[in-house]
């Protein structure tokens, strides 16, 4: 629950909770802790000895208030290091008056009550473990030792006998210093753009004692458990935003110092966040002052009215409750979170506010309840990670969280749920509506959805929409709706599709054949456009079907990628090839195989591919990869880690596509490739008056040559390209016009190229094949 609610209307908040699924075990811990403080009433009264009692009580009451009065100091030395206002020497000073105010106390505590000499030297040795006056220590060294002060106060705060009601101060100090240690974590992670080897090693040791802390810290000012006269007083300090800033950023910090995994995308108000820390922790430790005094006030008026049954057992049973309803509040570690907030941050995607899928498969049973069948879209963002790439995490989150809204207002229009399954990825599901509703509200969503404005950015993003209806099985019709978005995806972009019967036939076929085999391949021969010599040859995969017939790659593709089986097609393909060289031992043309990048930066992806090409009788130098889909490579880091594998070994990398539109030129840096094969589309638009598509192959060239990076071109299918080609510096290339794939024993030892360049595909199709004489074996 949000603490500025909270702080508006504490009775409200706490009456609220009675009807909340915790409630029965609050009530029954009041109603136990009720009874116990009457009984108690009633036995210290009639036990002479409780006088004595009480006082060692009261000395342990005041052992917590010197902790937390010891804490508040190193709080307000911390902000005064953080800060500009006065010099180290001067807040160390500062520091050393308040320490030896507490001492005094503390040589008091231990004259009056001999029993707690040794826990009041302990936490004066704590407190003068920090040196006094200016020390020579690195700024770095000294706010480190200001933690060490504060660990320490709150490891003896664990120390203490007191229980129930009077516990509360003592774990209150471990709050307090959680809240330091996270704006300390804060202050390393933020500087460890500069010196991160010590940023790591300072966080390794501030959390030693409990590495998991960091998590807890960013939920400290979620608290549900102060009371309304608690609440008020803090209230000043401790606001929602605070209290998110703060939540956020001792998150990120975690993360970003290698103690935990990352889950914050965007980085963080650091020093506004130290700030709330610091504050909200100030307004605890005074709070919690506050308290002990109340309950040492309680304590000497218990005593002095003891003549007095029916007052004291009546004050003793209301001042228990009290502090009951208190405690059970302000206990953030045991229930930081109710079984609402819980429930709900389990189904709610923290971003952009829409439910998951969990959150799904339940609203979805209600809606089956007064619609047998529903209606299903899966939208997915087109070009949303070339925007997060370029412009950042915070203006991609945007774009996420703009999406959620339009979703949103569709969903409420029409009685529907729109959720989040992912990255960027939504569904829509609504009730049966008639297809022509169906395509009106895909064709706003598109519109919606084409284009955002994120401050001064306008954004060109798009989407595909993949629709399906039937009965209330929302897992099927997930898969069908998928299906659908990746017709959608794989005719054009930026429209809707609905799932067809048959499209799900030929996905099984897709299946089916592959897991059984059923692959063939055929080579086309990649030719030097210098002097015609045949320098490798493209391996290409087929599926056979039933009748034998072989289906090419651009036909399934797709699905097989869609599918997760392409390791599977490459080592079927690796297995055909090595049936042709069987019947052909003395082939020695390079040859190179398409790889998907999701196959390498699986866990050992680059060994299972050096193994499976490992089969083929031919040197690994002779060997190539060509990465396909390489605008979908979602982890370039862990890529290179695996290519600089093959690359070592001799193997050959190329960039499929290159050119293509949106395709990173950043990987020709971030990639250790020795080619790169110009997309086709590049090819088709070069002309001899010198199109865009000219002079953007020309630079390519340049650029790759100077990078020592081979360049060849795919998809020629005419003489003019061929000679355009030559001219602006490719030395290679292959398509039709070339040679078309063919078996094993088709592949030439090279063409003639100067009848092929008065020809065109056209032309040879028209029955003039002269030109295509071939240099035989």
């Amino acid at each position: 629950m949000p603490i500025a609610d909270i702080l508006n209307a504490p009775k409200e908040w706490l009456t609220d909770r009675s009807s909340r699924a915790g409630s029965p075990r609050v009530l029954a811990s009041i109603a136990v802790l009720f009874l116990l403080a009457t009984t108690l009433g009633g036995v210290a009264f009639l036990n002479q000895g409780a006088s004595s009692e009480d006082r060692l009580h009261q000395g342990w009451l005041n052992l917590s208030q010197a902790r937390l009065a010891a804490l508040s100091a190193t709080t307000t030395l911390r902000q005064e290091l953080i800060g500009s206002n006065v010099s180290t020497t001067q807040a160390l000073e500062q520091y050393d008056d308040r320490r030896t105010a507490i001492n005094l106390d503390l040589t008091t505590i231990a004259e009056d009550l001999p029993e707690l000499a040794s826990s009041a030297t302990a936490l004066t040795e704590v407190m003068d473990s920090l040196p006094r006056g200016a020390v020579a220590e690195s700024d770095d060294a000294l706010h480190l030792s200001v933690i060490r002060v504060s660990r320490g106060i709150s490891l003896l705060s664990t120390q203490s006998p007191l229980d129930r009601d009077r516990i509360s101060a003592d774990q209150l100090a471990r709050d307090v210093y959680q809240l330091q240690l996270a704006g300390e974590l804060m202050r390393i992670t933020d500087k460890a753009k500069i010196d991160r080897p010590l940023a790591l090693s300072v966080a390794a040791e501030l959390t030693e004692d409990d590495p998991s802390g960091m998590w807890e810290v960013g939920q400290l000012t979620k608290w549900d458990r102060a009371s309304a006269k608690v609440q008020r007083t803090a209230g000043a300090a401790v606001t929602s935003p605070k209290a998110d800033l703060v939540e956020e950023a001792a998150a990120w910090g975690a993360a970003e110092a290698g103690l935990v995994g990352r889950d914050q995308s965007t980085k963080p108000d650091l020093p506004a966040a130290q700030a709330a820390a610091s504050q909200i922790a100030t307004t605890l430790a005074d709070q919690g002052t506050t308290t002990v005094n109340n309950q040492v006030t309680e304590l000497e008026q218990s005593r002095s009215n003891r003549d007095d049954l029916s007052t004291t057992l009546l004050y003793i049973a209301f001042g228990c409750t009290a502090v009951a309803v208190f405690m059970i509040a302000m206990r953030l570690r045991r229930s930081r979170i109710d079984g609402d907030n819980l429930r709900v941050a389990a189904s709610t995607d923290r971003l952009t506010g829409l439910g998951n899928r969990s959150h799904l498969d339940a609203e979805v049973l209600l809606l089956a309840e007064r619609s047998p069948e529903i209606v299903v879209l899966h939208i997915d963002l087109d070009h949303f990670k070339p925007v997060n790439d370029t412009y950042g995490h915070a203006v991609g989150d945007r774009v996420l969280q703009l999406t959620a809204d339009y979703l949103t207002a569709a969903a409420t229009d029409h009685d529907g749920i729109a959720a989040r399954l992912g990255g960027d990825e939504f569904v829509l599901v609504l009730p049966a509506i008639d297809p022509r509703q169906i395509e009106e509200i895909s064709t706003a969503l598109l519109g919606q959805l084409h284009s955002f404005k994120i401050g001064q950015l306008d954004l060109a993003v798009g989407a595909s929409i993949g629709v399906a209806r039937g009965a209330a099985d929302i897992g099927e019709l997930l898969i069908n709706a998928d299906l659908a978005l990746y017709q959608a995806k794989r005719t054009g972009r930026g429209q809707a599709s609905t799932f067809k019967a048959e499209e799900a036939e030929f996905v099984t076929f897709v299946h089916e054949t592959l897991l059984a085999g059923r692959v063939a391949v055929v080579y086309q021969p990649q030719i030097s456009l210098r002097d015609g010599r045949c320098v490798g040859a493209e391996v290409l995969s087929r599926l056979v079907d039933r009748t034998g017939k072989l289906r090419p790659a651009q036909e399934w593709l797709g699905v097989a990628e869609w599918l997760g089986v392409t390791g599977e097609l490459l080592e079927h393909a690796v297995t055909a090839v090595l049936e042709d060289l069987r019947r052909h031992p003395r082939f020695a043309t390079p040859l190179w195989f398409n790889v998907a990048p999701a196959d390498l930066i699986r866990p050992g992806g680059a060994d299972w591919l050096l193994g499976q090409l490992g089969r083929i009788p031919i040197p690994i130098s002779r060997l190539g990869i060509e990465l396909t889909e390489t605008e979908g490579i979602t982890d370039p880091a862990r890529l290179a880690v695996a290519l600089q594998r093959l690359r070592s070994a001799g193997l050959g990398i190329a960039l499929d596509d290159f050119g293509a539109r949106n395709s990173p030129l950043g990987h020709l840096v971030d990639l250790p490739v020795t080619r790169v094969k110009l997309d086709s589309a590049l090819i088709e638009g070069i002309g001899e008056d010198m199109p865009p598509s000219s002079w953007v192959v020309k630079a390519m060239t340049e650029l790759a040559g100077r990078l020592n990076i081979q360049v060849m071109a795919e998809g020629v299918t005419s003489g003019a390209q061929v000679r355009l080609l030559a001219r602006l510096g490719v030395p290679a290339a292959q398509g039709y016009l070339l040679g078309l794939p063919g078996p094993i024993d088709r592949i030439p030892m090279g063409v003639h190229l100067k009848p092929l360049m008065e020809s065109s595909m056209s032309g040879l199709q028209a029955g003039n094949t002269g030109p295509l004489q071939q240099l035989g074996r």
